[in-house]
């Protein structure tokens, strides 16, 4: 603990209530130039020493309170992108020094004291796919390029459809090897293009295999994440599809990123793990830390409902 920052948030913050618990955990955390990376944490039970567990308040109550206070100035806060995570730096500004960023182990995007970059929205958008389909001996043989998934249903049953990719039932009147072999060409085509689709679109290999096993499933989710995740697709796709169900509507093209994150909160959110939940919302890139704290604060909201509403 700095005692130099520590005494000045005790003794000149103004913040009241969680909001001062929360200020003084970080403080006690923090170095002589006020910064800290402590993790938020689960509840006020945490066994490592979080913000949580300093503070003796709930992981909803932290966000609210680094809200509160980064809008009173009293923190400032500077998000770090480690691997497929985040970490987020504070800085207590009461009776803290300069910043030494020799000491911080992480590659800040921006200073504490710099506006942050301007974010560059992702729009993951449908592309069509060419497909080439040429007769040998031994039946079709199929290829298909892709820039993003775009999978979608066929009115036929027997058709499996992406794009300008098209594999139908076998026709009549062949033989039955023939008909095997075809058959086996085609669901063997259609899998290495599913299984192309997920690769590019970065889903590891455990969750593509588990779509592989249920194609038509993970389809339907790659549809939506085409059209509903304008940023962080691949995370849209395996919260959805590893919660066990299916897309509840088509979106519409015309929805907001805003109105799909919304919904996905409210729909698959309550699905997952606490954990996994968070760090999606972590993974969202187009949110300043005031957005995301609001997000992770009703995910635990919409959690929170689901279990009293189970209990009931």
């Amino acid at each position: 603990m700095a005692a130099n920052v520590f005494a000045a948030a005790l003794r000149h913050s103004e913040s009241e209530g969680n909001d001062r618990n929360v200020l003084l955990a970080l403080a006690d955390a923090a170095w002589r130039d006020g910064v800290t990376w402590i993790l938020v944490g689960d509840d006020k039970h945490d066994e490592d020493e979080t913000i949580c567990r300093l503070a003796r308040v709930s992981r909803a109550t932290v966000w609210r309170s680094l809200k509160s206070l980064k809008a009173t100035g009293e923190v400032q806060m500077v998000r770090v992108r480690r691997g497929r995570s985040f970490v987020t730096v504070y800085r207590v500004l009461a009776g803290a020094v300069d910043v030494d960023y020799e000491r911080i182990p992480f590659e800040l995007p921006h200073r504490f004291d710099e506006e942050p970059p301007a974010v560059q929205r992702r729009n993951l958008q449908r592309s069509d796919l060419t497909a080439a389909e040429s007769e040998s001996t031994t039946g079709p043989v199929i290829a298909a390029e892709a820039d993003r998934c775009n999978m979608k249903r066929s009115d036929e049953r027997s058709t499996f459809q992406a794009g300008g990719f098209n594999v139908s039932a076998p026709r009549a009147g062949v033989d039955m090897n023939r008909k095997r072999t075809e058959k086996s060409n085609s669901n063997n085509a259609a899998a290495a293009l599913l299984e192309k689709h997920l690769r590019d679109l970065g889903v590891s290999a455990k969750v593509r295999r588990a779509a592989l096993a249920d194609p038509e499933r993970a389809k339907a989710w790659l549809e939506l994440a085409a059209t509903a995740a304008s940023v962080n697709p691949a995370g849209f796709f395996v919260a959805g599809f590893t919660g066990g169900e299916w897309p509840s509507r088509r979106a519409d093209d015309r929805e907001t990123a805003s109105t799909a994150r919304a919904e996905w909160i409210a729909n698959t959110s309550p699905l997952l793990d606490a954990e996994d939940a968070h760090a999606i919302v972590d993974d969202w890139r187009d949110l300043d830390d005031v957005e995301r704290a609001e997000l992770h604060e009703q995910v635990d909201q919409v959690r929170q409902a689901r279990t009293e509403s189970e209990a009931a």
